[in-house]
């Protein structure tokens, strides 16, 4: 989980489930009304699930001020990033770095 940039006048919470390939957000001004806290689920525009797919499950993520999503891909150990002014869809996301197991093998057996 992480919030979007300090620039946005209301801020979001980004967060994903372990086993999901979805994005989702709500806005801090939804958490920060008391009477939310008073209802079974939140539903409706307050939660937001990206339309569009990671290529795979992710694992820790930080936001930069600026708005980039940068994530880890577990199964193709890559990092990638999206601009969060984007739609999240595969087009959107850009691979950072990616190492290949048999890299860090190779590595480990070096040390």
């Amino acid at each position: 989980m992480n919030f979007s940039g300090p620039i946005e006048r209301d801020r979001k919470l980004y967060y994903h489930s372990f086993a999901s390939v979805k994005e989702a957000w709500i806005p801090l001004s939804v958490l920060k009304d008391q009477q939310t806290a008073l209802k079974p689920n939140i539903t409706g525009p307050s939660v937001v699930v990206s339309p569009g797919e990671r290529a795979a499950q992710a694992t820790v993520e930080v936001m930069t001020d600026d708005g980039i999503l940068i994530y880890h891909l577990l199964p193709m150990n890559a990092i990638v990033c999206w601009n969060s002014k984007t739609p999240f869809t595969i087009e959107n996301q850009h691979i950072l770095a990616r190492v290949s197991i048999r890299k860090l093998i190779i590595l480990r057996m070096e040390e």
